[in-house]
C-alpha cells in the first residue's frame, strides 16, 4: 500500500510539470559572442586647445667682434666667460705705423696754419718803411733827372753841351720816372696785403691738413676694439701677434647678450592657424623640473620652419622674467601654449576615436528595436579627427550623422565589428589624463 501511495504522488508531480511547461515565457536565446563596453555620450560645443612646442633659447644680440683696419693683433684684455660692458675695450692692434702718420699730419696742419696767419696778418712795420724808404728814393733820383734834364735841354741851343748828351739824360730821366713808379706799385702790394684769392687757397690747405690729422686719429682710436653691447665672451678667436684683416667676417671674439633672450619654437603646420600672437605659454626646462615660466607668445612667422609646412614662433623675454638664469642661449625648451578653440563641433572621448585601415571611425552603439534583439549593436561611423584635447577630441562625421546625446564605445572598440552586440559596462568611462591621450596612430 505505501509503494502504491508513492507511486501515485510521483505521477501526480510529473503531470503538474507537463501540464504547466507550454505556460512558461519564451527567453530569446543570448547571442554566441557579446562585446562588453563601455559607452560615453556624444555632445556638440567647444573644445578648449593647448599643444606642446619645442624649441630652444638665442640671444638677439650675438656678434664676431673684429676691427675694420688691418694690422697685427697687440693684446686681447678678455678671456672667454669674462662679462663686459658697453664699450669696455676688448683687443687692441699695434698703433706704432698710425702714430707716425698721425705726427706728419699734426705737424703739415700747423705748418699750414702759421702761414696764413703770416696773410693774415700783412707786411711787418720794418718792410713798410724799407718800401716806403725805396719810393722816396726814386722820386729823387726821378726830381734830379727831371731838373737835370731842363737844364741840359736850356744849354743845347745855346751850344753849351752836345745833343747826345741831352738824349743821354733824357733817358735816365725816363728810367728814374719808371723805378719810381715801381717803387709805388709795391708799397701799394705791401700796404694792402694779401688778396682774398690767396687766402682762400692757404685757408682749403689748413681744412685739408685738419682733415688729414683727424683721419689720422681716428685710425688710431680704432686700433681699440670696443664692445658694441653690454654681454659675455664666449669664445676668443685670435691670438696676439696674429695677423687681423679688415672687416675680416671671423673676428677677433665672439660676443653674447645674455639680457636679451628670445626663445624660437617649431609650430607644426595643422596647429600654425590656430597659434595666435599674445597666445598664454608656459616654458619648461626638461633639465630643471622645478622650472616654469608663465609669458605670452611675441610673434608668429609667417617664414617656414625646420620642418616642411610648419612655422616659426617667437616667445621674447623680458629681463628679469628668469631671476634663476636657467634660460641660457641654445637651452632646449619646451612651450605649452593655448590655442584658439574649435567651436561648435561633435565632442567625444579621445579614446573612443580608431584608426582603420580606410581612415578614422567612431564605433556607435544603435539602441535595440523593439521588435528585434534586446542588445545595441554596433555600427561604424567614419570621420574626420579635427583635433584632440584634455582627453576630448573634435570629430567631423564624414556620410553619416553623428548627433548629440547619441553614444559611442570608449572601452570595447577594438574587439566591435559592425553589428556586434554589445553589453554596457556599469562604470563610468576612466578620465583621461592632463593634455588628453592621444588616439592610436594620431599625428603629432
Amino acid at each position: 500500500g505505501t509503494l502504491l501511495a508513492g507511486l501515485g504522488a510521483l505521477g501526480a508531480v510529473g503531470w503538474w510539470v507537463f501540464a504547466h511547461e507550454g505556460a512558461a515565457p519564451v527567453v530569446p536565446p543570448r547571442p554566441p559572442f557579446v562585446v562588453p563596453c563601455t559607452l560615453a555620450t556624444v555632445e556638440r560645443g567647444t573644445l578648449e586647445l593647448s599643444a606642446t612646442f619645442t624649441g630652444s633659447v638665442r640671444s638677439l644680440q650675438r656678434a664676431r667682434v673684429g676691427f675694420d683696419l688691418a694690422g697685427r693683433l697687440a693684446a686681447v684684455h678678455v678671456r672667454e666667460g669674462d662679462r663686459v660692458e658697453r664699450g669696455a675695450e676688448l683687443a687692441t692692434l699695434d698703433p706704432r705705423e698710425r702714430s707716425a702718420l698721425h705726427a706728419v699730419a699734426v705737424t703739415s696742419w700747423e705748418r699750414a696754419k702759421k702761414e696764413l696767419a703770416l696773410l693774415e696778418a700783412g707786411a711787418r712795420t720794418e718792410e713798410l718803411e724799407r718800401v716806403r724808404a725805396q719810393v722816396a728814393a726814386a722820386e729823387a733820383d726821378a726830381g734830379w733827372t727831371s731838373a737835370e734834364e731842363r737844364r741840359l735841354g736850356s744849354l743845347v741851343e745855346g751850344g753849351g753841351v752836345t745833343r747826345s748828351t741831352h738824349e743821354s739824360m733824357i733817358s735816365q730821366k725816363s728810367a728814374a720816372v719808371a723805378r719810381l713808379e715801381a717803387a709805388k706799385a709795391v708799397l701799394r702790394l705791401t700796404e694792402a696785403g694779401a688778396r682774398a684769392e690767396e687766402l682762400e687757397v692757404q685757408r682749403a690747405r689748413v681744412a685739408e691738413a685738419a682733415a688729414v690729422m683727424a683721419r689720422t686719429q681716428d685710425e688710431i682710436d680704432r686700433t681699440h676694439l670696443k664692445a658694441p653691447f653690454a654681454g659675455q665672451v664666449v669664445r676668443r678667436l685670435l691670438a696676439p701677434g696674429d695677423t687681423v684683416l679688415a672687416f675680416s667676417s671671423s673676428g677677433v671674439l665672439e660676443l653674447v647678450d645674455l639680457s636679451a633672450l628670445e626663445v624660437e619654437l617649431d609650430v607644426p603646420a595643422r596647429h600654425a592657424a590656430r597659434l595666435a600672437d599674445k597666445a598664454p605659454v608656459t616654458l619648461t626646462v626638461d633639465e630643471f623640473p622645478a622650472f616654469s615660466l608663465t609669458t605670452t607668445l611675441s610673434a608668429v612667422l609667417e617664414e617656414s620652419g625646420a620642418r616642411s609646412g610648419s612655422r616659426r614662433a617667437l616667445v621674447r623675454l623680458e629681463e628679469g622674467s628668469d631671476p634663476g638664469r636657467v634660460l641660457k642661449p641654445g637651452t632646449f625648451v619646451r612651450a605649452r601654449a593655448t590655442l584658439k578653440p574649435l567651436e561648435g563641433v561633435v565632442l567625444v572621448p579621445a579614446d573612443s576615436v580608431r584608426r582603420t585601415v580606410a581612415g578614422w571611425v567612431v564605433v556607435k552603439a544603435v539602441p535595440p528595436a523593439e521588435a528585434g534583439p534586446a542588445l545595441p549593436t554596433a555600427a561604424f561611423v567614419p570621420v574626420r579627427l579635427l583635433e584632440q584635447s584634455e582627453g576630448r577630441a573634435a570629430i567631423e562625421p564624414l556620410g553619416e550623422d553623428l548627433k548629440a546625446g547619441e553614444r559611442v564605445l570608449v572601452v570595447g572598440a577594438d574587439m566591435a565589428f559592425p553589428g556586434a552586440p554589445l553589453s554596457e559596462r556599469r562604470e563610468a568611462p576612466p578620465a583621461g589624463p592632463p593634455g588628453g591621450p592621444r588616439p592610436k596612430g594620431a599625428a603629432r
